[in-house]
């Protein structure tokens, strides 16, 4: 081998190893505002409320928040934790557990649906699922002006499935992006929300 093959060889197997070393940067929009608000289309079954909510207003109190895409196996996961709670034990009694679906340009509302609003489906959830788009734009909670930051932006935008605790006033106060479903993270989660449920 050439001098030269080595060279390019070694430049080429150069980026393989530093796969995964680079961590990925949270771009945070500072415009964003920190009492975030918005309404958005849902499911339209009982559940869901109406056929379009208000994020804090018609949801009101604190919430468990799970950012979720149908294609997503870590979603269906945590789906299934969530549910097993809420059948046997009492910990999640009058919790708010809201799901928001991230990718509304990928996947659509039927299959959104099909996935976890269906009865039969084995990852049916029981609770308002809410289905924003890359146009829906938040407000201030607090002095309801208008800004120019979408749903995705203003909760640093959520990769699936992305579990967190906002306030009653649309404040994100924790989050984890843990994959697979977890008692320990889901613990975490019901400490904070008890600890600023009224």
């Amino acid at each position: 081998m050439t001098a030269r093959s080595l060279i390019f060889v070694i430049l080429l197997m150069l980026p393989m190893t530093l796969a995964g070393c680079i961590e990925h940067q949270e771009q945070i929009n500072e415009n964003r505002p920190y009492f975030v608000g918005f309404e958005a289309e849902t499911l339209g079954r009982g559940v869901d409320g109406a056929p379009s909510v208000n994020f804090n207003q018609d949801i009101v109190g604190p919430k468990l928040v799970l950012w979720v895409a149908s294609g997503c196996q870590g979603c269906h996961d945590w789906t299934r934790l969530f549910v097993e709670h809420l059948e046997n034990s009492s910990d999640l009694n009058g919790v708010n557990i809201v799901y928001i679906h991230r990718y509304a340009s990928l996947e659509s509302k039927d299959s959104v649906m099909e996935r976890y609003g269906v009865e039969e489906s084995e990852t049916y959830a029981p609770w308002p699922i809410l289905l924003p788009n890359e146009k829906t734009i938040v407000y201030d909670e607090k002095t309801k002006v208008q800004s120019q930051v979408t749903v995705y932006e203003a909760f640093s935008n959520p990769v699936t499935p992305t579990f967190q605790v906002v306030d009653a006033d649309g404040a994100l106060l924790w989050q984890s992006k843990t994959y697979w479903a977890n008692e320990t993270i889901f613990d975490d989660a019901l400490n904070v929300y008890n600890k600023v449920r009224t």
